[in-house]
């Protein structure tokens, strides 16, 4: 296997952190953007050999300690190579597919104003029950908080605001959360308005 698809597939951090990057590029002026939100170790390897990895993929990665003795990494634009091979992983169900299904999307522009809206816990919901992706996709959004101050988001570009209100597995994100809102941005480009969907988890 490719070293570059073999850092994405293996690594849910890292296929988070390329979604968002991909996605902001559908914000205005994308050269002065970089990601910079959590990128979770993994307990199952040292923090030197982690941080390795993520420097394989990015180039530039940042260890942040937080006050209760947890760390995160703050990771800057992906590596050419990197790029590529995520779009190779998207194309051939190489993602976790929650991470695919939400945030490996086009953009789509519905939105006519900067807004917060939260999901209710009456709109249906898929059972996930059984589904490994979709608990570790979980695990590491929860785990995401925890590291965050309380926090963490998902870009979500693809979906209308009606698309999410009525997704089955958006509603079965509301049981996994204490809430989980649309969160939509504003941004003028060229005197165009822009706007940019994300859900925040809590």
């Amino acid at each position: 296997m490719n070293r570059a698809v073999q850092l994405i597939s293996e690594n849910i951090g890292i296929q988070h952190a390329l979604a968002e990057y991909k996605n902001s590029q559908y914000i205005p002026a994308p050269d002065y953007l970089v990601v910079s939100f959590p990128v979770l170790s993994d307990e199952k390897v040292s923090a030197e050999v982690y941080q390795e990895t993520l420097e394989e993929a990015f180039e530039n990665v940042e260890k942040i300690d937080t006050y209760d003795n947890r760390y995160f990494y703050r990771v800057s634009v992906p590596k050419e190579d990197i790029l590529e091979a995520f779009e190779k992983c998207a194309d051939n169900e190489m993602l976790n597919k929650w991470i695919n299904y939400f945030a490996v999307r086009g953009l789509k522009g519905d939105a006519n104003e900067r807004d917060r809206i939260k999901l209710s816990a009456k709109q249906e919901a898929a059972d996930m029950t059984g589904d490994e992706e979709w608990a570790e996709f979980v695990s590491y959004m929860k785990a995401g908080i925890m590291a965050n101050a309380g926090r963490f988001g998902l870009s979500v570009p693809g979906f209308t605001i009606e698309e999410l209100r009525n997704d089955r597995y958006a509603g079965a994100l509301v049981r996994e959360f204490e809430s989980v809102t649309i969160i939509v941005f504003d941004y003028e480009w060229k005197d165009v308005e822009v706007f940019y969907k994300s859900l925040e988890f809590k």
